[in-house]
């Protein structure tokens, strides 16, 4: 398993769910 694609993944799930999140608020 690499780190760097782990990093990528987790970073990119995280992003999606907050703009998700931002965009559901307003």
């Amino acid at each position: 398993m690499a780190p760097t694609i782990f990093s990528e993944h987790g970073y990119r799930f995280f992003f999606f769910s907050r703009e998700e999140s931002r965009m559901h608020v307003h």
